[in-house]
C-alpha cells in the first residue's frame, strides 16, 4: 500500500502543479494590453505565446507593416517578479532586425498564444508564408547574407528541387511551379547584374548578360527558361533535351522515367548501374 500511496501523492502534486501553471498562463494572458503603444515593446506588457516553439512560429509570421521581412535574434530573458498578477514569470528579449532598422521586443512564452502584432508590425498566415514568392531582398534580411551569397543559395535550392522532381523524390513542387520560380530567379539574377558560370554565379562585367552555356557541368547547371510549346506528351525526355530544348514532363504523373545522375542517359527499370557510364543508381 505504501508504494501506491506514494505514487498517488506524486500524481496529485503533478496535477496541482499543472493546474497552477495553467492558472498562471491565463492570468498573464488576460492581463495583456495589446491596444497599448507599449505592447511588445515593454517587459511589463509583452507579447504572449504558449511556448518557446510557438514564439519562434510567431516571429516567423512577423512582418513590417509594409510587408517587408525582418529577422529575430534572441538577446536573453528577464525574470519578472510579478507580471499581470502572476509571480516569477520569465520574459524573453528579441532584437528584430529589418533592412533599415532594429527594434527590441518582449515575448512571454508562459501564457496563451496571441494573434496580435505590436505597432509597426503585422502577422501573416502560415499559408501565406508557404506560398510567398522568393525575394532577394527578403532572403538577405532573413539570413543576414550579402547579395551574391543569397543568389547562390537560391541557385542551389532550385538545383535540389530539380533533382527531386527528376528522380521522383517526394516534393511539394510540380514542374510548372519549378519553372515559374526559376523564371523569377533568372530575372532577379539579371536585374542584380549577375551571370551564371561554372560552379556558381559571378558579377556581370559585360554590357549585356551572356547566354548560359548548356554544356557546363550538371552540378552547376541552372538553365534558361524552357519553351513550353516544344513539349510533346509522348516523347521520352533525356537530360540533354531538358537542358538544350526545354522539353520536360508537364506534371508528376509523367515523370516515371528515370535518368542517370551523371550522364543523363535513360535508366533501364530496376537497374543498379547506368548501362552507359556505369554510375551507381541512387
Amino acid at each position: 500500500m505504501g508504494i501506491f500511496s506514494n505514487k498517488n501523492k506524486a500524481f496529485k502534486e503533478i496535477e496541482k502543479h499543472i493546474r497552477e501553471m495553467s492558472k498562471q498562463r491565463s492570468i498573464v494572458f488576460r492581463g495583456s494590453r495589446p491596444n497599448n503603444d507599449d505592447y511588445g515593446y515593454s517587459p511589463e506588457n509583452p507579447i504572449c505565446t504558449s511556448s518557446i516553439e510557438h514564439s519562434s512560429l510567431y516571429l516567423e509570421r512577423l512582418r513590417l507593416e509594409d510587408g517587408s521581412h525582418c529577422r529575430a535574434h534572441r538577446e536573453g530573458s528577464i525574470n519578472m517578479a510579478e507580471l499581470n498578477g502572476a509571480k516569477n514569470i520569465s520574459v524573453d528579449i528579441y532584437k528584430i532586425i529589418s533592412e533599415n532598422s532594429e527594434k527590441m521586443i518582449y515575448i512571454c512564452p508562459y501564457a496563451h498564444d496571441s494573434s496580435i502584432a505590436p505597432k509597426g508590425f503585422k502577422l501573416v498566415s502560415e499559408e501565406f508564408i508557404k506560398n510567398e514568392p522568393w525575394s532577394l531582398k527578403n532572403f538577405m534580411v532573413d539570413f543576414a547574407v550579402d547579395e551574391k551569397t543569397a543568389l547562390r543559395l537560391r541557385q542551389l535550392d532550385l538545383k535540389e528541387i530539380f533533382d527531386e522532381l527528376k528522380y521522383n523524390k517526394p516534393t511539394d513542387y510540380t514542374w510548372d511551379r519549378y519553372y515559374k520560380e526559376y523564371a523569377s530567379f533568372n530575372n532577379t539574377l539579371k536585374e542584380a547584374g549577375y551571370i551564371l558560370v561554372d560552379g556558381g554565379i559571378e558579377k556581370n562585367t559585360q554590357s549585356e548578360i551572356s547566354s548560359v552555356d548548356n554544356n557546363r557541368n550538371e552540378d552547376s547547371q541552372i538553365h534558361s527558361e524552357p519553351n513550353h510549346e516544344s513539349y510533346e506528351a509522348n516523347k521520352e525526355v533525356t537530360y540533354k533535351d531538358f537542358l538544350e530544348k526545354g522539353n520536360y514532363p508537364k506534371n508528376n504523373s509523367q515523370t516515371e522515367v528515370l535518368f542517370c545522375r551523371k550522364c543523363g542517359s535513360k535508366l533501364i527499370q530496376g537497374s543498379i548501374f547506368c548501362n552507359k557510364c556505369g554510375t551507381k543508381v541512387i
